[in-house]
């Protein structure tokens, strides 16, 4: 998505510079400097990718967060979200079947925490090009913070009682 990206910011620019020359017909040059038109690209491709992550749906999956349950009709553990239909049936009720549920159960935040890292990434790689890392570097603890959260919910086996029912 990124060379996606890349090619409509320099669409967009090209646009922007049309504006321009319309405005100013009597320029006789476009020039910028390498910096300048550096700090440009950059700021569109922020401002696109930005845009696009606000704007575009980014997936089709049920939305989170997902819970571990047992009130599935057909398995003893069940995933879904509250509320909503079951996502899935998780066969067995062994220790690696309730772990396998949990792990399951975390995967909408696992992407959502995956996502924020791709991005905190791109973020570190444009920040050094433009030698600022230390604004790039405010927000990593945090990131990082929240990934070993997510490590440690999806290693955690949570479930609730299995119901008991009277005779």
């Amino acid at each position: 998505m990124e060379t996606e990206n890349r090619g409509l910011a320099d669409k967009a620019l090209d646009a922007f510079w049309d504006v321009i020359v319309q405005k100013f017909p009597e320029a006789k040059h476009g020039d910028l400097s390498p910096l300048a038109t550096h700090h440009l690209t950059m700021a569109a491709e922020t401002a696109i990718d930005e845009w696009i992550k606000n704007n575009v749906p980014r997936t089709t999956h049920t939305p989170g967060p997902w819970s571990v349950d047992r009130i599935s009709p057909s398995c003893a553990i069940c995933i879904k979200p509250y509320p909503g239909r079951i996502v899935c049936d998780i066969e067995g009720t062994d220790a690696e079947s309730e772990a396998n549920a949990s792990l399951i159960a975390t995967a909408p935040e696992l992407l959502e925490s995956l996502e924020s890292l791709t991005e905190l990434a791109e973020c570190v790689a444009r920040n050094w090009e433009n030698s600022n890392l230390a604004g790039a570097v405010k927000n990593l603890g945090r990131v990082a913070h929240e990934a070993a959260e997510l490590a440690r919910k999806a290693r955690q086996v949570n479930l609730p009682p299995p119901s008991t029912t009277a005779a």
